[in-house]
């Protein structure tokens, strides 16, 4: 079973104060992504369909919390919980 760190990836700078450490493992994507508070990620979305990701996301959130939309409700993610995104999420 594949295992790394996120030092152990390669880095990619995705806008100023967010970073994202990703490799691929066979169908997955494992990505360790950090960002300043207060980050807004929805300007990156804007080219997709409906503004949104149309991804599966899997996670476990390490530190600080995250305010998600599903377009329907918001919910927020607190650091130590685990987390599942449908697509459509932005």
């Amino acid at each position: 079973m594949p295992s790394s760190a996120p030092d152990q990836f390669p880095t990619v700078e995705l806008a100023p104060g967010y970073t994202t450490h990703a490799e691929v493992w066979g169908e997955m994507t494992v990505v360790f992504d950090r960002m300043k508070a207060g980050q807004d990620v929805s300007s990156m979305l804007s080219e997709l369909p409906d503004g949104r990701c149309q991804a599966h996301h899997w996670g476990f959130l390490l530190k600080g919390r995250a305010r998600v939309d599903h377009g329907t409700h918001e919910e927020t993610i607190e650091a130590g919980q685990a987390y599942y995104l449908p697509r459509g999420t932005s």
